[in-house]
């Protein structure tokens, strides 16, 4: 009879071996799964087997409870003995230190040791690993551990090392915890070479041949290096133009900048894959580098200088005034901005330049030694405008209105 048709069970299917229906060792993995739930009993037997009670009551304390007991020998006894005069604080003591290091090393002991735990449950329902899966587990953990702990060692002396550098970013008075560009460059090279060392520790320690990994690699490039090339595109290309970014020193932690569409904001971080703006409203924006790098930018930091231009709208009864007026809003402009660009440098125009249909038009176009997009900034543009609503007041003149023309059908009798 055929398959289908069968009143077996799935499971009577496969011990009598008929599986047919499933496909490769993907099906047989699969298969193997089923038959290993059968075992779940058997597999939590092994696990009571093999936990020794007191072993974990031990890594659970070190990793999770070291530094509570840290805390309180701090407050307790050394601030009350040895401190009573001038107590510290937990946060600000060494003891802080050894004790998160302590509790960092009992974590990872207590996932290796899930992990040998889980490979032994896997083991009794049917999953087999590679003997050496378990000593895998462990050095894998403890060489992640160790990177990142390395990697932050690394990230402090390069601050210490640059702290003093003239283009360390500062955000008003308190200096930004991200690195100025030479240094996220050297950091970002240093965690590629911590990883590449981490790696290759691991598969020495974990008696990984080499020569067998690269010819398996080798085996199956055709089909992955089309399935990894698609995926990781776009990353790749985001973390070259984060690069390009930070090479070409566009911009920097702490400026301000706007982009081609509008976007105005003050630079957070320079990621691998994005970069984060504090726009004006507070709100924090990631945009990746890609999309970065293929705008056009105005670091508005970097600007000492801001333009500040106005078209003033006039009545056509006013338009013998005009001469005087634009005299006029030149002294008012003087008076009111002491941070005007005189001296030529920069242009100061206040010109008569058009004639429309309801309104002659005034352009004042003035600089300042002010940076654009601050608060200085906007309160000098108030100043201006003030001036110009000044002078044509003094001038005894009006603003002319938007006149509102209709046209009607001719109705056709």
């Amino acid at each position: 009879s055929s398959l289908f048709s069968s009143p077996l069970p799935i499971h009577d299917l496969m011990d009598s071996g008929r599986e047919t229906f499933l496909i490769g060792n993907v099906g047989t993995t699969f298969a193997a799964f089923l038959k290993g739930l059968r075992k779940i009993r058997p597999g939590m037997e092994r696990i009571i087997e093999v936990v020794d009670p007191v072993d974990l009551v031990v890594i659970l304390t070190i990793g999770f409870g070291t530094a509570t007991m840290a805390r309180w020998w701090n407050d307790k006894v050394i601030n009350k003995t040895l401190r009573r005069k001038r107590p510290k604080d937990f946060s600000e003591s060494k003891l802080k230190f050894f004790s998160e290091l302590v509790c960092q090393l009992g974590q990872c002991s207590f996932l290796a040791y899930l992990g040998e735990i889980l490979l032994s449950f896997l083991d009794v329902i049917g999953l087999h690993l590679p003997r050496s899966a378990p000593r895998f587990i462990t050095v894998s953990t403890y060489a992640i551990w160790g990177a990142g702990r390395v990697s932050t060692f690394k990230t402090s002396v390069l601050k210490r090392i640059f702290k003093t550098h003239p283009s360390f970013p500062k955000h008003g008075s308190k200096v930004l915890p991200s690195l100025p560009i030479t240094g996220v460059l050297f950091s970002r090279v240093l965690d590629i070479i911590i990883f590449l060392i981490t790696s290759v520790i691991v598969m020495d320690l974990c008696s990984v041949k080499v020569g067998v990994v690269i010819k398996s690699l080798l085996s199956v490039a055709g089909f992955s290096s089309l399935i990894i090339g698609l995926s990781l595109r776009d990353p790749a290309t985001q973390i070259i133009e984060g690069t390009s970014l930070l090479l070409l020193d566009r911009f920097r932690p702490g400026d301000k900048i706007k982009l081609a569409d509008g976007t105005v904001g003050r630079v957070i971080s320079i990621g691998w894959l994005d970069t984060t703006l504090a726009c004006t409203d507070d709100i924090h924006v990631r945009i990746p580098n890609s999309e970065i790098a293929s705008k056009r930018i105005s670091n508005v930091s970097r600007a000492n200088r801001s333009q500040v231009k106005q078209k003033v709208r006039l009545r056509y009864d006013d338009i013998d005034k005009i001469p005087k007026l634009v005299d006029g809003i030149k002294e008012e402009v003087k008076a009111a901005c002491p941070k005007l660009v005189l001296d030529g440098s920069r242009p100061f125009r206040v010109h008569w330049r058009s004639m429309a249909d309801d309104h002659v038009s005034v352009v004042v176009d003035t600089h300042h030694d002010i940076p654009p997009m601050t608060q200085l900034f906007y309160d000098n543009q108030e100043r201006v405008m003030i001036a110009i609503a000044t002078a044509v007041k003094k001038n005894r003149m009006k603003f002319a209105l938007p006149a509102k023309i209709s046209y009607r059908e001719p109705v056709v009798d």
